[in-house]
């Protein structure tokens, strides 16, 4: 009995340390996985808060994943969007990977940021993503 009191107190000092963000980028990854069915390794995960809706955040970054006999995909994207209170885990959760299709949105839909905006910028990543450290981006090729 004591050693589970001892390891449960060690668990519970070891997550005290971690911060909502911690928490949040591994469900994230959690998320991930389940999504591409594969052991995604995060290259890059930040988590923006959102100012206009309370309690949603979003994390996004790079991932690589490990495909059949050791092949890996190139790195791509993704959004995992949830809802969250304190330091509670992300609920009602959705996944947009990056296709990385390239297909251009036309500039006349782009209100603002680059006109050269794919649709996973258009309607995600420059959506959720951008902040003081992570401006807009436009990876399309025009033609």
């Amino acid at each position: 009995m004591r050693k589970w009191v001892a390891a449960l107190a060690v668990v519970a000092i070891s997550l005290a340390g971690c911060s909502n963000e911690d928490h949040w980028e591994r469900d994230a990854k959690k998320e991930i996985d389940r999504e591409i069915g594969s052991y995604p390794s995060l290259d890059e995960a930040y988590v923006v808060e959102s100012s206009e809706y309370a309690n949603f955040v979003a994390v996004c970054g790079r991932f690589t994943s490990k495909q059949s006999a050791s092949r890996y995909y190139d790195e791509r994207r993704f959004v995992v969007l949830g809802s969250t209170y304190k330091n509670a885990p992300l609920s009602n959760v959705s996944v947009h990977i990056d296709d990385d299709s390239g297909r251009a949105v036309s500039p006349d839909v782009i209100e603002s940021g680059p006109k050269n905006q794919t649709e996973f910028e258009l309607i995600y990543w420059n959506r959720h993503c951008v902040d003081d450290d992570h401006p807009p981006v436009g990876t399309a090729f025009i033609y």
